[in-house]
């Protein structure tokens, strides 16, 4: 078969990176995707990489653009599909999928959207036109998968959930984490409140107060013209906590400030997977996240690979940093197996790819998917 491949961004943040693993493990006998996305975008250079062909053609932010510039981007993907001879539509977004659902309803293609925002109910709440050309929502949690069935208005069967792919780099019988007098804690994700950054601020200023230095390293860009950063720079200053803070912007490699770490700080209010959790095992640090943070929550618990703290609140996070930094070696080692066991168990590409091409294959059928729930086994 051949799949149209929508992804809206390419920024190579991690619902991008999962594409690029699925991509490296799909069967090209059974299935040959070709990618359409914006000019310029910064993952092209892994698409060419791995020999997939790709279109670069869309223009970002076209809900801000008039009404003809959305028509012509319509009608410019909808050329693209029939040239391309294209027998399905992937919207790796679900802010392409208002492009993906009119094109496919137009061309009577079948349309496969991957939701990855815990959001994304909302967004499915608000398509219009072309839904009947919707034939599965793919979920990354079982967090969002709940619940986009309980408020999306979706048939449940067309819900199904994919756990995201990843491949560990990590050598386990060489990897051995050295301790620091002074403990780093890195929080990888874009500025932005929904992210908390805000808290993790407020809990360092405890830590720094109660348990003596550490360093706080912040890996992500500023969520656009949010003035966010400028407001948690102040708060530091304000703490007099500024000069434990690093902000770099983002960063290529998080695994090497990851190796580094006593543990991965992720004080998100709600997110659908959190694949930082994955970087962090595998950069053989310890993930830390709130009890209630839906995807990270799920995937530390069924693990039991990390720290959840219980409420979202300065105290309780400035403990669970304390706790990961207090951890002996054996601990950490035992920790960290075990969310790499997990991985193994719930996130080879390979097997991602299959389930993938199995829905892709179920949405030309015509008939519903049967994966239901991943497996979710718990390493001993």
């Amino acid at each position: 078969m051949r799949v149209a491949i929508f992804e809206p961004f390419g920024n190579l943040y991690g619902s991008e990176r999962s594409l690029l693993d699925l991509l490296s493990a799909l069967p090209r006998d059974e299935a040959t995707p070709v990618v359409y996305c914006p000019k310029g975008a910064p993952w092209i250079a892994e698409l060419e990489r791995r020999g997939v062909r790709y279109a670069a053609r869309f223009q970002r932010d076209l809900h801000l653009r008039s009404r003809v510039r959305r028509v012509g981007a319509l009608l410019k993907f909808t050329s693209f599909l029939l040239r391309e001879r294209i027998d399905l539509i992937h919207a790796n977004q679900t802010g392409a999928a208002p492009y993906a659902l009119v094109a496919g309803s137009l061309l009577r293609l079948p349309v496969v959207v991957h939701a990855r925002w815990p959001e994304d109910d909302q967004a499915i709440n608000s398509w219009t036109k072309g839904v009947a050309a919707l034939r599965a929502v793919i979920c990354t949690s079982e967090y969002q998968r709940a619940s986009i069935a309980a408020r999306a208005k979706v048939s449940p069967e067309k819900i199904v959930l994919v756990r995201n792919p990843y491949r560990c780099m990590l050598d386990r019988e060489a990897f051995l984490f050295q301790q620091s007098t002074q403990p780093l804690f890195v929080c990888p994700a874009r500025i932005h409140p929904l992210k908390r950054q805000d808290l993790l601020l407020a809990a360092a200023k405890i830590y720094l107060d109660r348990h003596g230095p550490c360093t706080i390293r912040f890996l992500g860009d500023e969520a656009q013209g949010s003035g966010f950063l400028d407001a948690l720079r102040e708060q530091a200053y304000a703490a007099g906590i500024d000069r434990h803070l690093e902000f770099l912007g983002y960063v290529r490699d998080v695994h090497a400030h990851l190796s580094e770490a006593a543990a991965m700080v992720l004080p998100t209010q709600f997110e659908a997977v959190g694949r930082v959790v994955f970087e962090a095992w595998d950069a053989g640090t310890i993930p830390i996240a709130w009890r209630e943070s839906g995807g990270p929550a799920e995937i530390i618990d069924g693990s039991r690979g990390g720290i959840l703290y219980s409420e979202q609140k300065p105290e309780a996070l400035a403990g669970a940093m304390h706790e990961a930094a207090s951890l002996s070696a054996a601990t950490r080692a035992e920790m960290t197996a075990r969310g790499l066991c997990w991985l193994e168990q719930n996130c080879a590409p390979e097997e991602h790819a299959r389930k993938i091409l199995s829905v892709w294959q179920d949405a030309l059928s015509g008939s519903s998917s049967e994966l239901g729930h991943a497996n979710s086994g718990v390493c001993a």
